[in-house]
């Protein structure tokens, strides 16, 4: 005997849900593919689990969208309870996933814990962690010699930071949570999410806040990061030259 959706869940609001959490995941993803240059941090943890769990993610949504429109509801309801005891026997099981990216995150954080850029293990202090360490083409010209022109340094600087923006406003833990609740409707199994943060040695008030921690303390606050291109280009310029 299938397991029902409670009586409040109509198809139209599974529907809803699962259109919600894909328009959670399909921006980023598409950022994540459109970056303007090879970036190695998604070919390393914590980013490359992140990117793992998002396509992995879509692809069940979709493949829960077309359920829905198909209108045979006890099959994909079975079908739904069959997936769910597959994924968690698998290694690569989405569960897992995010357990390892929040793994990773963690171990990234407790690296150099000294390094005020990783703040407290977010996904957040990761990003910035990356736009001040990640060794891509336009740090490079920056500092270099010969470089391409200003204007088009700068029209490549905003293009990556609009991007850059959509994905340090992703919180993986929340979208986890929502994605394993729409799962339990039918399951009727909860899941231990744990959040990402981690404690880390204090930094001393008196130590000294470099440049480029003030750029990115101004970043946080803002709501366009593209209008900083042109500070962003001095910033891992001057962090190239030292």
């Amino acid at each position: 005997m299938s397991k029902q959706p409670p009586p409040s869940m109509t198809i139209a609001s599974l529907k809803n849900e699962v259109s919600r959490l894909l328009q959670q995941i399909i921006p980023v993803l598409e950022v994540f593919h459109t970056l303007p240059f090879q970036n190695l941090w998604l070919d390393r943890a914590p980013g490359k689990q992140c990117l793992q769990f998002l396509n992995q993610t879509e692809k069940i949504l979709l493949w829960c969208w077309q359920r829905l429109q198909s209108g045979e509801q006890e099959r994909w309801q079975l079908e739904i309870v069959s997936w769910r005891g597959n994924q968690e026997r698998k290694p690569d099981g989405l569960l897992q996933q995010y357990y390892q990216f929040y793994e990773a995150l963690g171990n990234w954080a407790q690296q150099q814990s000294e390094d005020s850029l990783r703040g407290r293990g977010r996904w957040q202090d990761y990003i910035f962690f990356v736009l001040s360490h990640e060794k891509h083409l336009l740090k490079h010209y920056s500092s270099a010699a010969v470089a391409p022109q200003r204007e088009e340094l700068e029209l490549i600087a905003q293009h990556y930071l609009r991007q850059m923006q959509v994905i340090h406003q992703l919180d993986l833990s929340i979208l986890c949570l929502d994605v394993f609740t729409f799962f339990g409707i039918f399951t009727r199994k909860s899941y231990f999410i744990p959040q990402l943060t981690f404690p880390l040695v204090e930094k001393d008030e008196n130590a000294s806040v470099s440049p480029f921690e003030e750029f990115c303390q101004r970043l946080q606050v803002s709501e366009e990061w593209s209008e900083f291109a042109a500070e962003y280009l001095d910033a891992i310029g001057a962090q190239s030259s030292d």
